[in-house]
C-alpha cells in the first residue's frame, strides 16, 4: 500500500537546503555606520546612528552603503573617524547604562523576601504602617545588616 503514496521532505530537511551561508561582520562596515550586534555565530548589522537592525543577508557593502544613502544623507560625506567615534561613544554609553540598571545580588534576594511577604499579607495597599514597615526592614536587613534593620523598626515606631 505504501508504494501508492508519495514521500514528500520533512521540513527539517527543507530548512537544511535552503540555509545560507551566515556573513561575517568585517570591522570595514563601520566607515558604512554599522557595528555587529548578535552573537559571534549569527552578527546582523546594527546601524549606528538610527538603531535599526538589518538582517545578515545585508552584510555586505553595497546594502549597508545603500541604507547611510536613503536613511542619513547628511552623514554620508562623513569619514570613518567620524563613525568610530559614534561606535565609541554608543558603547560608553551601554556601560553607564548596564551599570546603573545592574541590581546586586541581595537587592534581588530582598526584592522576592518582600514581593512574598507582600503576598503573605493579603492587605489593602493603604494599611502602609503593618505593611511597608516589615518589607523596609527585609530589605534594610538584607543589604545593610541587622544592626541597620534595627534602626529601621525603631524609626517606624517613632512615625506613629
Amino acid at each position: 500500500m505504501e508504494k501508492y503514496f508519495h514521500k514528500t521532505s520533512t521540513s527539517k530537511q527543507k530548512e537544511t537546503a535552503q540555509q545560507k551561508p551566515k556573513r561575517k561582520y568585517k570591522e570595514d562596515y563601520v566607515q558604512y555606520g554599522f557595528i555587529a550586534s548578535g552573537p559571534e555565530d549569527n552578527q546582523q548589522p546594527c546601524c549606528i546612528i538610527c538603531n535599526k537592525g538589518l538582517p545578515n543577508e545585508s552584510l555586505v557593502p553595497s546594502k549597508l552603503s545603500r541604507h547611510l544613502e536613503k536613511n542619513h544623507p547628511t552623514l554620508q560625506d562623513k569619514p570613518k573617524e567620524y563613525f568610530v567615534n559614534l561606535k565609541s561613544q554608543t558603547n560608553k554609553q551601554a556601560k553607564i547604562r548596564n551599570s546603573y540598571l545592574k541590581l546586586p545580588e541581595k537587592g534581588l534576594i530582598a526584592s522576592y523576601k518582600v514581593a512574598h511577604f507582600l503576598a503573605k499579607r493579603k492587605k489593602a495597599h493603604t494599611d502602609a504602617e503593618s505593611v511597608i514597615g516589615p518589607p523596609l526592614t527585609i530589605v534594610v536587613e538584607e543589604m545593610l545588616g541587622t544592626a541597620a534593620a534595627e534602626k529601621v523598626k525603631v524609626a517606624s515606631h517613632r512615625i506613629r
